[in-house]
C-alpha cells in the first residue's frame, strides 16, 4: 500500500489532542466533611489546649507548694519597721504621759491630756492581745506592767493632772527599767507630751538622746499633743516668805503671772482653807499683762491662827472663763506661838 502524500501521515499525531483534553476537562471528585465530624475536631483542639493549660497550672502549684513548705520550715522573722503598732508579734510597750498642769490647756474643747488619752486608747487597740503594756505618768510613782490590755485601758482613762510632778526624764527612766525586764523582743516606748519649753529644754532633749543611744533596737515615739500657737494665762511656782511663822507675823505669798500668745488684765485671788476645808478668799488684785513678760504677784496675809494652814492661789473665778489653764499651786506652812 502506498500513500500519495505520505508526509501527511504525521497529522495522525493530532489524535493525542482529544486524549489530553479528556484528562484536562474531566471532573475531579469533591470532598465534603459532615458538620458533626467538623464539630468533633474543633472540640478536640479546644480540649487539648485546655488540658495543656491545666497541666501547666498544676505544675506551678506543685512548685509553689514545695517552695512555701521550705520557707515555712525555715521560720522567717521580721524586725519592727518603725511604724506604730504595725507588727503582729506581741510587744512590750511603755506609755509615758506628762500630767503637769500645762497639759490641761484646752483647745477645741479638749485638754492636752484628753487628746493624749484618746490617741493612746486608739494605739492600745492595735496591740496584739499577748502584749505587755505599762502606763506611767510624771507623778514619780513606780511603774508596773498592767495585767492585760483592759487594765491598761482603765489606767489610761483614770489619768489626771497633777499639781506637783517629776521631770519627764524620771518617768522615761522608769519605763526603760520596765522594758529591760520584759520578755518580748519587740519593745517600744511612747511619750505623750505637749513639748512645752519648761519640760523639753535643750538639756532635757540631749539627756534623753544620751539615755536612748545605747538602745538602738528600742522603738521610741514622741507623740506631740501641743498646740502650735497657744494663748494662755498662768501662774508660776508659789513662793512663801517662810515655812514657819511667829504668832501675829504676816505671811508674804508671791508668784509670777505670765501671758503667752495674748495680753490683757487678769485677776489673781488668794484663798485659804478653814478648819472645815472650805476656801475663804483673803485677797484679790488685778494686773495688766503683756505677751511673754512675767508679772510678779505678791500678797501679804496677817492674823493667821496657830496651826497648819493650806493656801490656794489661782486665777480669779470671774476671770477664769478667759483662761485656757486654771493654774494652781498649793503650799503648807505652820504658825507657832512665841517670838
Amino acid at each position: 500500500m502506498e500513500f500519495v502524500h505520505p508526509a501527511l501521515l504525521g497529522g495522525a499525531a493530532l489524535a493525542a489532542v482529544p486524549i489530553i483534553l479528556h484528562f484536562i476537562l474531566r471532573q475531579k471528585p469533591k470532598r465534603f466533611e459532615f458538620p458533626a465530624l467538623r464539630f468533633v475536631q474543633q472540640r478536640r483542639q479546644v480540649n487539648q489546649r485546655r488540658m495543656r493549660l491545666q497541666h501547666l497550672l498544676l505544675l506551678a502549684l506543685r512548685i509553689a507548694a514545695i517552695c512555701l513548705l521550705a520557707v515555712a520550715l525555715a521560720r522567717p522573722s521580721m524586725r519592727a519597721s518603725g511604724v506604730i503598732a504595725d507588727q503582729e508579734a506581741p510587744v512590750a510597750a511603755a506609755l509615758v504621759f506628762e500630767t503637769a498642769p500645762h497639759m490641761g490647756y484646752r483647745h477645741e474643747n479638749q485638754s492636752r491630756l484628753e487628746v493624749a488619752q484618746e490617741i493612746a486608747l486608739k494605739l492600745l487597740s492595735d496591740f496584739p492581745h499577748e502584749s505587755q503594756v505599762a502606763v506611767l505618768d510624771t507623778r514619780g510613782q513606780p511603774g508596773v506592767f498592767q495585767v492585760d490590755l483592759g487594765a491598761a485601758r482603765q489606767r489610761i482613762e483614770r489619768l489626771e493632772l497633777t499639781p506637783v510632778t517629776q521631770p519627764i526624764l524620771t518617768a522615761v527612766d522608769e519605763a526603760l527599767r520596765l522594758l529591760g525586764e520584759a520578755t518580748q523582743q519587740r519593745r517600744e516606748i511612747y511619750i505623750f507630751t505637749d513639748l512645752t519649753a519648761a519640760s523639753w529644754s535643750t538639756e532635757a532633749r540631749e539627756e534623753l538622746n544620751k539615755r536612748l543611744s545605747p538602745l538602738p533596737q528600742l522603738g521610741v515615739y514622741v507623740v506631740d499633743v501641743g498646740v502650735l500657737k497657744p494663748q494662755n494665762f498662768g501662774l508660776g511656782e508659789i513662793r512663801l516668805s517662810s515655812q514657819v511663822l511667829a504668832q501675829n507675823s504676816p505671811l508674804v505669798v508671791s508668784t509670777d503671772l505670765v501671758a503667752r500668745g495674748t495680753e490683757g488684765d487678769r485677776g489673781v485671788v488668794l484663798e485659804m482653807l478653814d478648819i472645815h476645808g472650805k476656801p475663804q478668799k483673803r485677797n484679790q488684785e488685778t494686773w495688766k499683762l503683756a505677751d511673754g513678760q512675767p508679772q510678779s504677784v505678791e500678797f501679804s496675809v496677817g492674823g493667821l491662827p496657830i496651826g497648819t494652814i493650806r493656801a490656794n492661789c489661782g486665777l480669779s473665778a470671774r476671770m477664769a472663763w478667759l483662761a485656757t489653764i486654771y493654774a494652781t499651786s498649793r503650799s503648807k506652812f505652820k504658825t507657832v506661838a512665841g517670838g
